[in-house]
């Protein structure tokens, strides 16, 4: 299952934080080496190497700082958003109100870093003064992804029907599908999924999600022909080509079941995995 939702640049963000961290221990473990070597050589510890040692611990530790607080220069502008969010979030939303589209990026920024309730407060609050529906829209989607990543399905369910009840959004559809699906309700799961694909029949996530849904009810064949579409539009579907391979190899089209497992691996698929996947269905 796949959800549209965290900013493409959050995830490269925490690569840059896990990689300071990295720099920051193999700084700490030279500079503790350092010092063993020296004393047990009984040589002179130069002030000089200690203030240079000290000045690059200190700018990896402000950058390592800065990083997980999210700095005010690392903060995404509107056009970002409006670029990434654009099929919820486009030139309609706060467009004669800077300081009302400021405080929604704010808020855009905090879910991206996985501070949600903090995300939530500044969402209810622009909500209660929210006329155009529009703005109404992009707030009740970003709450749902809150309330959704949180774990609390249902009240992210009721937001995406806020969204849908209003205007198509085949993000918002499929994205409740998956609540559906968490929650237990593969009937409901798949209506959402319909209701996507029929607003948008080149949404990759919707047709890769209802083709895990059939894949999980035995229908390989109908399965096999969403999972199709979605690596059409989406070229590197790790998780559609997944499918993709599971289906050849229950319909017996070993030649597509093992395109599709190479496609599935080169995109970070674990080949293993898949192959026992499929010989516990058989």
């Amino acid at each position: 299952m796949s959800k549209r939702g965290k900013s493409s640049g959050n995830g490269k963000r925490k690569i840059v934080i896990a990689v300071v961290i990295v720099l920051m221990v193999a700084a700490v473990g030279c500079i503790a080496y350092g010092f063993y070597d020296s004393i047990q050589k009984g040589e002179r510890i130069e002030m000089a190497d200690m203030a240079r040692i000290s000045l690059v611990l200190a700018s990896l530790i402000i950058s390592l700082t800065k990083l997980c607080r999210g700095s005010k220069g690392a903060r995404r502008t509107p056009e970002v958003y409006r670029k990434e969010y654009g099929f919820i979030f486009d030139e309609r939303c706060f467009a004669d109100d800077k300081k009302r589209e400021k405080a929604f990026c704010a808020a855009l920024d905090d879910y991206n870093d996985d501070r949600y309730a903090a995300a939530l407060k500044q969402l209810e609050k622009l909500k209660t003064s929210t006329i155009q529906w529009q703005e109404r829209c992009a707030i009740d989607f970003f709450i749902a992804l809150c309330y959704q990543d949180m774990g609390s399905l249902k009240r992210a369910v009721e937001s995406y029907e806020a969204v849908l009840a209003v205007r198509d959004c085949a993000t918002a559809a499929s994205n409740m599908g998956l609540c559906y699906q968490q929650l237990g309700d593969s009937k409901s799961a798949e209506r959402a999924y319909l209701s996507a694909i029929r607003a948008d029949p080149k949404e990759p996530f919707a047709l890769n999600n209802l083709a895990q849904l059939l894949v999980r009810d035995g229908k390989y064949a109908e399965a096999a022909e969403y999972a199709e579409r979605a690596v059409a539009e989406k070229d590197n579907f790790r998780q559609a080509y997944t499918a993709l391979a599971v289906c050849y190899a229950m319909l017996n089209d070993i030649d597509a079941h093992e395109r599709n497992l190479a496609k599935a691996v080169a995109n970070g698929a674990d080949r293993r995995a898949i192959l026992d996947y499929v010989a516990n269905l058989k």
